[in-house]
């Protein structure tokens, strides 16, 4: 190859890299502005309620919650926050702990047993009203904090 067709290959190359990339950028563009249907929102318009509402729910709770023995016989209280999704259906699904604040110390298995049972809890509540945006209804990531406390 000569000088010449080297820096030809070399010019080529250096404008169809920008054009490729361009390119790119629009098709992925173009995707993201279409709503994903299984998008799971944190903030909608029609917030997900639980059947009965609030008070329903604490009796649900307390009806449900058993507090874990290790917890107890140790005096361990807190708060397990704990996050799920409402579906569009209503049903409560990806159900975990996000924290856990004690009041004052504890150890890792009375943390555990009590992020535990309030995780349980949370999983085998009925069917919500889902939340809705625009109209439809749509996945809601929801947060809520659940008090362990010795009477």
């Amino acid at each position: 190859m000569t000088k010449k067709s080297n820096l030809w290959m070399r010019t080529k190359v250096l404008y169809l890299i920008p054009a490729v990339a361009i390119s790119f950028c629009a098709i992925a563009c173009s995707d993201s502005s279409e709503s994903d249907p299984n998008e799971v929102y944190e903030k909608v318009e029609i917030m997900p309620e639980y059947p009965g509402g609030l008070e329903s729910m604490m009796k649900f709770m307390k009806d449900n919650m058993k507090y874990p023995e290790i917890a107890e016989k140790n005096g361990a209280t807190g708060k397990a926050i704990i996050s799920f999704v409402v579906e569009k259906d209503g049903k409560v699904t990806e159900v975990k702990a996000a924290d856990f604040i004690a009041d004052g110390e504890i150890s890792d298995e009375c943390k555990n047993a009590l992020t535990t049972e309030a995780e349980r809890v949370v999983a085998s509540m009925p069917d919500w009203e889902p939340g809705k945006q625009k109209g439809e209804n749509v996945c809601v990531k929801y947060t809520m904090p659940i008090t362990f406390c010795l009477k």
